[in-house]
Protein backbone atom coordinates (compact mmCIF):
# COMPACT_ATOMS: atom_id res chain seq x y z
CA UNK A 1 0.00 0.00 0.00
CA UNK A 2 0.74 2.98 -0.66
CA UNK A 3 1.77 6.18 1.62
CA UNK A 4 1.64 8.58 -0.01
CA UNK A 5 -1.54 10.19 -1.91
CA UNK A 6 -1.56 13.56 -3.80
CA UNK A 7 -5.35 14.99 -4.42
CA UNK A 8 -5.69 17.20 -7.02
CA UNK A 9 -8.44 19.72 -6.88
CA UNK A 10 -9.10 22.93 -9.89
CA UNK A 11 -13.07 23.95 -8.36
CA UNK A 12 -13.81 26.99 -6.62
CA UNK A 13 -16.42 29.23 -6.48
CA UNK A 14 -18.37 27.75 -9.31
CA UNK A 15 -18.69 23.97 -7.17
CA UNK A 16 -17.30 25.00 -3.39
CA UNK A 17 -18.54 21.53 -2.70
CA UNK A 18 -16.33 20.08 -5.26
CA UNK A 19 -13.41 22.09 -4.07
CA UNK A 20 -13.75 21.37 -0.14
CA UNK A 21 -13.81 17.34 -1.23
CA UNK A 22 -9.98 17.76 -2.17
CA UNK A 23 -8.97 19.26 0.83
CA UNK A 24 -10.90 16.91 3.07
CA UNK A 25 -10.05 13.79 1.96
CA UNK A 26 -6.17 14.97 2.34
CA UNK A 27 -7.06 16.08 5.75
CA UNK A 28 -8.49 12.49 6.55
CA UNK A 29 -5.82 10.64 4.66
CA UNK A 30 -3.55 12.59 7.07
CA UNK A 31 -5.59 11.58 10.24
CA UNK A 32 -5.11 7.81 8.81
CA UNK A 33 -1.15 8.29 8.70
CA UNK A 34 -0.54 9.14 4.78
CA UNK A 35 1.42 12.26 3.69
CA UNK A 36 -0.82 14.03 2.04
CA UNK A 37 -0.30 16.70 -0.17
CA UNK A 38 -2.95 19.01 -2.58
CA UNK A 39 -2.01 19.85 -5.92
CA UNK A 40 -4.82 22.68 -6.95
CA UNK A 41 -4.45 23.57 -10.51
CA UNK A 42 -6.35 26.24 -12.93
CA UNK A 43 -9.14 27.67 -10.92
CA UNK A 44 -8.40 25.77 -8.03
CA UNK A 45 -5.39 28.21 -7.43
CA UNK A 46 -8.14 31.12 -6.54
CA UNK A 47 -8.34 29.06 -3.08
CA UNK A 48 -5.09 30.33 -2.05
CA UNK A 49 -6.96 33.95 -1.90
CA UNK A 50 -8.29 34.43 1.96
CA UNK A 51 -11.06 37.20 0.81
CA UNK A 52 -12.04 34.24 -1.86
CA UNK A 53 -11.32 30.92 0.65
CA UNK A 54 -13.89 33.24 3.08
CA UNK A 55 -16.64 33.23 1.11
CA UNK A 56 -16.45 29.84 -0.11
CA UNK A 57 -19.25 27.79 1.58
CA UNK A 58 -20.15 24.48 0.31
CA UNK A 59 -23.02 22.86 1.26
CA UNK A 60 -23.08 21.51 4.73
CA UNK A 61 -19.15 22.27 5.22
CA UNK A 62 -17.45 25.14 7.03
CA UNK A 63 -15.95 27.81 4.75
CA UNK A 64 -13.32 26.64 2.38
CA UNK A 65 -10.38 29.30 4.60
CA UNK A 66 -11.29 27.08 7.50
CA UNK A 67 -11.02 23.42 5.50
CA UNK A 68 -7.39 25.14 4.49
CA UNK A 69 -6.48 26.09 7.50
CA UNK A 70 -7.04 23.00 9.13
CA UNK A 71 -5.30 20.93 6.29
CA UNK A 72 -2.65 22.73 6.46
CA UNK A 73 -2.35 22.34 10.90
CA UNK A 74 -2.41 19.06 10.13
CA UNK A 75 0.40 18.66 8.16
CA UNK A 76 -0.87 18.33 4.66
CA UNK A 77 1.08 20.56 2.09
CA UNK A 78 -0.79 22.62 -0.62
CA UNK A 79 0.78 23.14 -4.18
CA UNK A 80 -0.43 25.67 -6.37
Amino acid sequence: MADYMLYVGSYVMEDPYRAALVLAAATAARDKGYEAQVALLGDGVLLMKDDLAKHAKPHGRPPLSELIAEAVRKGVKIHC
